[in-house]
Protein backbone atom coordinates (compact mmCIF):
# COMPACT_ATOMS: atom_id res chain seq x y z
CA UNK A 1 0.00 0.00 0.00
CA UNK A 2 0.99 3.60 -0.51
CA UNK A 3 -0.09 6.27 1.98
CA UNK A 4 0.77 9.94 2.18
CA UNK A 5 -0.08 12.78 4.54
CA UNK A 6 -3.47 14.25 3.64
CA UNK A 7 -4.76 11.10 1.88
CA UNK A 8 -7.56 9.50 3.86
CA UNK A 9 -7.61 6.01 2.29
CA UNK A 10 -4.79 3.59 1.60
CA UNK A 11 -4.28 2.85 -2.09
CA UNK A 12 -2.90 -0.18 -3.87
CA UNK A 13 0.87 0.14 -4.27
CA UNK A 14 2.08 1.45 -7.62
CA UNK A 15 5.26 -0.58 -7.36
CA UNK A 16 6.81 1.76 -4.82
CA UNK A 17 7.40 -0.98 -2.23
CA UNK A 18 6.72 -0.66 1.48
CA UNK A 19 5.34 2.54 2.91
CA UNK A 20 7.31 4.39 5.53
CA UNK A 21 5.24 7.04 7.24
CA UNK A 22 6.47 10.02 9.26
CA UNK A 23 3.91 12.12 11.07
CA UNK A 24 3.62 13.55 14.57
CA UNK A 25 0.21 12.07 15.28
CA UNK A 26 -1.59 8.81 14.68
CA UNK A 27 -3.76 8.52 11.55
CA UNK A 28 -6.02 5.75 10.19
CA UNK A 29 -3.26 4.97 7.64
CA UNK A 30 -0.79 3.89 10.34
CA UNK A 31 -1.83 0.23 10.09
CA UNK A 32 -0.71 0.13 6.45
CA UNK A 33 2.83 1.41 7.09
CA UNK A 34 5.82 -0.91 7.35
CA UNK A 35 7.47 1.64 9.66
CA UNK A 36 5.85 4.49 11.61
CA UNK A 37 7.87 7.36 13.01
CA UNK A 38 6.02 9.86 15.18
CA UNK A 39 8.56 12.69 15.25
CA UNK A 40 9.52 15.94 13.59
CA UNK A 41 11.26 15.64 10.21
CA UNK A 42 14.27 17.67 11.40
CA UNK A 43 14.77 15.28 14.33
CA UNK A 44 14.37 12.17 12.16
CA UNK A 45 16.85 13.33 9.53
CA UNK A 46 19.33 14.55 12.14
CA UNK A 47 19.31 11.08 13.78
CA UNK A 48 19.47 9.33 10.39
CA UNK A 49 22.47 11.42 9.32
CA UNK A 50 24.16 10.67 12.65
CA UNK A 51 23.66 6.92 12.14
CA UNK A 52 24.93 7.13 8.56
CA UNK A 53 27.84 9.30 9.73
CA UNK A 54 26.84 12.04 7.30
CA UNK A 55 27.78 15.51 8.57
CA UNK A 56 24.93 17.99 8.81
CA UNK A 57 25.85 21.60 8.19
CA UNK A 58 24.59 24.40 10.36
CA UNK A 59 21.32 25.91 9.19
CA UNK A 60 21.67 29.59 8.33
CA UNK A 61 18.48 31.46 7.48
CA UNK A 62 19.06 33.94 4.66
CA UNK A 63 16.27 36.22 3.61
CA UNK A 64 16.43 39.56 1.91
CA UNK A 65 14.24 42.58 1.45
CA UNK A 66 14.55 45.77 -0.48
CA UNK A 67 12.98 49.06 0.47
CA UNK A 68 12.94 51.90 -2.02
CA UNK A 69 11.77 55.43 -1.28
CA UNK A 70 10.25 57.49 -4.09
CA UNK A 71 7.76 60.28 -4.68
CA UNK A 72 4.24 58.96 -4.15
CA UNK A 73 0.83 59.76 -5.54
CA UNK A 74 -1.43 61.61 -3.09
CA UNK A 75 -4.31 59.42 -4.31
CA UNK A 76 -2.67 56.52 -2.44
CA UNK A 77 -2.94 58.33 0.89
CA UNK A 78 -5.66 57.35 3.32
CA UNK A 79 -8.70 59.64 3.10
CA UNK A 80 -8.32 60.47 6.81
CA UNK A 81 -4.76 61.74 6.20
CA UNK A 82 -5.92 63.79 3.21
CA UNK A 83 -8.65 65.41 5.29
CA UNK A 84 -6.27 66.13 8.16
CA UNK A 85 -3.84 68.01 5.89
CA UNK A 86 -6.63 69.98 4.23
CA UNK A 87 -8.18 70.87 7.61
CA UNK A 88 -4.77 72.04 8.85
CA UNK A 89 -4.68 74.29 5.76
CA UNK A 90 -8.00 75.85 6.84
CA UNK A 91 -10.20 73.98 4.35
CA UNK A 92 -12.61 72.43 6.89
CA UNK A 93 -15.77 73.24 4.92
CA UNK A 94 -14.40 71.92 1.62
CA UNK A 95 -13.45 68.58 3.22
CA UNK A 96 -16.89 67.59 4.52
CA UNK A 97 -18.58 64.94 2.39
CA UNK A 98 -15.91 65.09 -0.30
CA UNK A 99 -14.94 61.96 -2.22
CA UNK A 100 -11.34 60.71 -2.10
CA UNK A 101 -10.64 61.62 -5.76
CA UNK A 102 -11.70 65.21 -5.07
CA UNK A 103 -9.61 65.30 -1.88
CA UNK A 104 -6.54 64.19 -3.88
CA UNK A 105 -7.17 66.97 -6.43
CA UNK A 106 -7.47 69.54 -3.63
CA UNK A 107 -4.17 68.32 -2.14
CA UNK A 108 -2.41 68.59 -5.50
CA UNK A 109 -3.72 72.13 -6.01
CA UNK A 110 -2.58 72.95 -2.47
CA UNK A 111 0.93 71.73 -3.41
CA UNK A 112 0.99 68.73 -1.07
CA UNK A 113 3.34 65.89 -1.92
CA UNK A 114 3.80 62.48 -0.40
CA UNK A 115 6.42 59.79 -0.15
CA UNK A 116 6.12 56.18 -1.19
CA UNK A 117 8.05 53.25 0.25
CA UNK A 118 8.07 49.95 -1.67
CA UNK A 119 9.14 46.92 0.36
CA UNK A 120 9.87 43.64 -1.45
CA UNK A 121 10.80 40.33 0.17
CA UNK A 122 13.03 37.79 -1.56
CA UNK A 123 14.82 34.54 -0.84
CA UNK A 124 18.61 34.21 -0.85
CA UNK A 125 18.68 34.07 -4.67
CA UNK A 126 16.61 37.29 -4.85
CA UNK A 127 13.46 35.58 -6.13
CA UNK A 128 10.17 36.91 -4.70
CA UNK A 129 9.38 35.10 -1.45
CA UNK A 130 6.66 36.07 1.03
CA UNK A 131 8.47 35.69 4.36
CA UNK A 132 7.11 38.80 6.11
CA UNK A 133 3.64 39.43 7.52
CA UNK A 134 3.72 43.22 7.60
CA UNK A 135 5.60 46.46 7.18
CA UNK A 136 4.93 49.71 8.97
CA UNK A 137 6.39 53.16 9.53
CA UNK A 138 6.34 54.04 13.20
CA UNK A 139 6.65 57.61 14.43
CA UNK A 140 7.26 60.60 12.24
CA UNK A 141 4.24 62.33 10.70
CA UNK A 142 1.78 59.49 11.11
CA UNK A 143 2.04 55.72 11.45
CA UNK A 144 1.55 53.93 8.13
CA UNK A 145 1.21 50.21 7.81
CA UNK A 146 0.62 47.63 5.14
CA UNK A 147 0.25 43.91 5.47
CA UNK A 148 1.86 41.24 3.37
CA UNK A 149 -1.39 39.29 3.83
CA UNK A 150 -4.09 40.11 1.34
CA UNK A 151 -7.85 39.71 1.91
CA UNK A 152 -7.71 36.02 0.95
CA UNK A 153 -5.07 35.50 3.68
CA UNK A 154 -2.39 34.40 1.23
CA UNK A 155 1.06 35.90 1.59
CA UNK A 156 2.38 38.53 -0.79
CA UNK A 157 6.02 39.34 -1.42
CA UNK A 158 5.65 43.14 -1.72
CA UNK A 159 3.80 46.06 -0.12
CA UNK A 160 3.64 49.80 -0.70
CA UNK A 161 3.44 52.40 2.07
CA UNK A 162 2.43 55.94 1.15
CA UNK A 163 2.54 58.87 3.54
CA UNK A 164 3.01 62.59 3.74
CA UNK A 165 6.43 62.38 5.34
CA UNK A 166 8.82 59.70 6.56
CA UNK A 167 10.96 62.12 8.51
CA UNK A 168 11.66 60.80 12.00
CA UNK A 169 9.96 57.48 11.24
CA UNK A 170 11.25 53.93 11.66
CA UNK A 171 10.54 51.22 9.09
CA UNK A 172 9.50 48.00 10.81
CA UNK A 173 9.31 44.75 8.80
CA UNK A 174 7.69 41.88 10.70
CA UNK A 175 8.79 38.38 9.66
CA UNK A 176 6.44 35.40 9.75
CA UNK A 177 8.25 34.17 12.86
CA UNK A 178 8.52 30.54 11.81
CA UNK A 179 12.24 30.53 12.63
CA UNK A 180 11.92 33.00 15.54
CA UNK A 181 13.62 35.68 13.47
CA UNK A 182 13.58 39.19 14.97
CA UNK A 183 11.61 42.19 13.76
CA UNK A 184 13.69 44.38 11.43
CA UNK A 185 13.80 48.12 12.15
CA UNK A 186 15.67 50.79 10.22
CA UNK A 187 15.65 54.48 9.36
CA UNK A 188 13.90 55.03 5.99
CA UNK A 189 16.00 58.18 5.54
CA UNK A 190 18.99 55.88 4.99
CA UNK A 191 17.25 54.06 2.12
CA UNK A 192 18.02 54.66 -1.55
CA UNK A 193 15.65 57.04 -3.28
Amino acid sequence: FQAEDGIRDAQESRGLGDVYKRQLQWTPLDEHAALKIHARSDDVFRMLCHELEVPVGEFVLRRHFSAIVSEGDVMNLKAADMKRVLREAGMEEAVRGTEKVELAGMLRRHGATCTQLDVRCTDSSRRPYAWATGASLIGGDKAMQAGFLNKKASLKDAVRLTGLSMEGATLRVTPSGRFKEPVIELDPGALPG
